[in-house]
């Protein structure tokens, strides 16, 4: 059967220097088999049973890029960590065997700390409260700002050692890359600045490792972006990325979400691709 036959979603798709067997998508989740930070057994194993399922592209979520980011208990993967390489070679070894591109999506929580014990104070771009959270932040200081750029990075550059194909940057969901990018809580305005050197870091990391980005939108919240000032956003963005992907809400609030990448003008509904937008 040949490509103009096929269903939608089983027709092959070119992203960056990707090339995807079809248009079906995991997108971003954790597998829970984390320790201490640190994958364990059974997470190589879920994510090769997932690509054997036939999704094209795995995003393996849950995946933070700071000591000041990581909940004390250890049960999100912590990509700051040179030891984590190892057992994410075998997450990803497990991926390529059954086909699948993987995507590492990386985020810092900033004020969000996910109702979770942490050594540090929260961190955000003003001292403004979260709704979903007791205790405000405290404000970035301008050198801080770099430890963050660096801290993506790092984890970037980790997370490319361990053979992943590309790296999503979380902007979305309330966390602190979209902290960044609101201006009800980042009056610097600065946002898109940061932004941008976040992704000029990864990028600067390899010319050809898929880079992808997560924003989401909801006017009711405190934090998420308008539709407004997302379109006021993605023409910005669009030129730096290779695909974007878009949801709705905060923590707790958000769901099914939209991905089109840039030069095939396809998106994706839950996890899977659709046929090209008009």
């Amino acid at each position: 059967m040949t490509a103009s036959h096929l269903p939608a979603a089983a027709v092959p798709l070119v992203v960056g220097s990707s090339t995807l067997r079809n248009r079906l998508v995991a997108t971003a989740h954790a597998s829970g088999f984390v320790r201490d930070g640190l994958p364990v057994g059974g997470d190589a194993e879920y994510w090769g049973r997932l690509a054997a399922g036939g999704a094209a592209l795995l995003v393996c979520g849950g995946t933070t890029v700071a000591p000041e980011s990581a909940p004390r208990q250890g049960n999100i993967l912590s990509l700051h960590r040179p030891e984590a390489v190892q057992p994410l070679r075998r997450r990803v070894e497990a991926m390529h065997a059954e086909g699948a591109v993987a995507v590492c999506q990386l985020v810092h929580l900033g004020r969000e700390t996910l109702g979770a014990q942490s050594y540090y104070a929260p961190v955000a771009p003003a001292a403004v409260r979260s709704p979903r959270e007791p205790t405000a932040p405290r404000a970035l200081l301008g050198s801080e700002v770099d430890e963050v750029v660096e801290a993506f990075r790092v984890s970037s550059a980790h997370a490319l050692e361990a053979g992943f194909d590309g790296i999503e940057l979380h902007a979305a969901h309330g966390y602190l890359l979209e902290q960044f990018l609101s201006p009800r809580t980042n009056p610097r305005g600065d946002g898109l600045e940061v932004l941008g050197r976040v992704i000029a870091a990864v990028r600067g990391l390899s010319a050809d490792a898929l880079l992808g980005i997560r924003f989401s939108v909801d006017a009711s919240e405190d934090v998420a972006l308008t539709p407004d000032e997302l379109a006021v956003l993605l023409p910005a963005v669009d030129p730096l990325v290779d695909y974007v992907n878009v949801t709705v809400g905060v923590r707790t609030t958000y769901s099914a979400t939209r991905t089109a990448g840039r030069s095939t003008r396809c998106c994706c509904v839950d996890g899977a691709w659709s046929a090209p937008l008009p």
